[in-house]
């Protein structure tokens, strides 16, 4: 995952974006896609049902869908998994990336020491191990290459109670060893149709605002106008998380003294994350009633530098939050 959200991990993990993801690819056109095209899903890989199963928790769910352009330029689409129904939270992420090779896939290891071999999984296959100690999180994480295509898992979880169970290499490797078995010899990734709470959202101003013509979409719906929704392009995307939960939504609501765009919902907050290209990636917390907003936007190189908010940045997140909020 290239880009994580603010918003706590609590007892399911953090909600989750791979909005930062660049280059070229052709993606098709979300209005010529029908709402299931025929071909690879993602999440078929892994059932939920299998994911509970390995690890011996009573459900599991699908959380986020998401899909993007690498800065290597290789396409990948994401599933991820939590014990808890909330879109948008991940205890386990499934990145299968199309048409790679080693080189260019196992490269992100390449800045860690205690990478290891894995043996009889896909043709090649490395793990690592790591955590945040102030946070009380493990994480772990295992690259397969099988044939031209990867299959990357990411797994979270915390000392604290309740969430996703503590997971070994072996119940790790045996996910992944189901994954490897389903995939077809070419992975295709194209646009499926938006469901939810964003079905409505004015792509073509989102796509004016962030620099880059959206056109690889994905949606998740939860309960109570919960969703989490992604849209992409060649070189810029946008995530859009709407949180109905009431803890959740009582955690993650912007007190009154950090809001700085008072007109935008019930009062939001807009920043400017850090980046070698002084470019972003937006972030916007946004108190709707009783749910909360997230925007996390990723910008193409066009829009040029951008440090602070932008008049554009506010209406779009505005307009958002108009549609998702009912």
């Amino acid at each position: 995952m290239a880009l994580s959200a603010v918003g706590g991990c609590g007892s399911g993990g953090p909600f989750t974006s791979s909005v930062a993801g660049k280059a070229a690819a052709e993606p098709q056109p979300v209005e010529s896609q029908p709402a299931e095209p025929a071909g690879f899903d993602e999440c078929s890989l892994l059932t939920p049902k299998e994911v509970a199963g390995t690890l011996g928790v009573p459900a599991m769910h699908i959380t986020l869908r998401e899909t993007l352009t690498q800065d290597d330029g290789t396409r990948l689409a994401a599933c991820a998994y939590a014990t808890e129904n909330t879109p948008g939270v991940a205890g386990m992420v499934v990145n299968v990336v199309a048409d790679t090779d080693a080189e260019r896939f196992f490269a992100p290891f390449k800045k860690y020491k205690n990478v290891r071999d894995v043996a009889k999984l896909g043709d090649q296959a490395k793990v690592i191990g790591y955590e945040a100690k102030e946070l009380k999180a493990h994480y772990r994480e295992i690259r397969v290459l099988s044939g031209h295509t990867g299959l990357h898992l990411w797994y979270s979880y915390s000392d604290a109670p309740g969430g996703m169970p503590e997971a070994d290499g072996e119940k790790v490797a045996l996910l992944l060893t189901a994954a490897v078995e389903k995939l077809p010899e070419q992975v295709t990734i194209t646009s499926r149709a938006v469901e939810g709470a964003c079905a409505d959202v004015d792509l073509a101003e989102i796509s004016e605002v962030v620099g880059d013509k959206l056109t690889t979409s994905r949606s998740v719906v939860g309960t109570a106008g919960a969703a989490h929704c992604q849209f992409s392009g060649e070189q810029a995307a946008v995530a859009i998380t709407v949180v109905s939960e009431p803890e959740r939504v009582k955690r993650m609501t912007v007190a009154a003294k950090d809001v700085n765009a008072p007109d935008v919902g019930d009062g939001a907050r807009l920043s400017i994350g850090a980046s070698d290209a002084g470019q972003g990636p937006l972030y916007a917390t946004v108190n709707l009633e009783d749910k909360v907003l997230k925007v996390i936007a990723a910008y193409g190189p066009k829009v040029g530098t951008v440090k602070q908010p932008r008049p554009q940045d506010q209406q779009m997140v505005k307009a958002i939050a108009k549609v998702v909020g009912g």
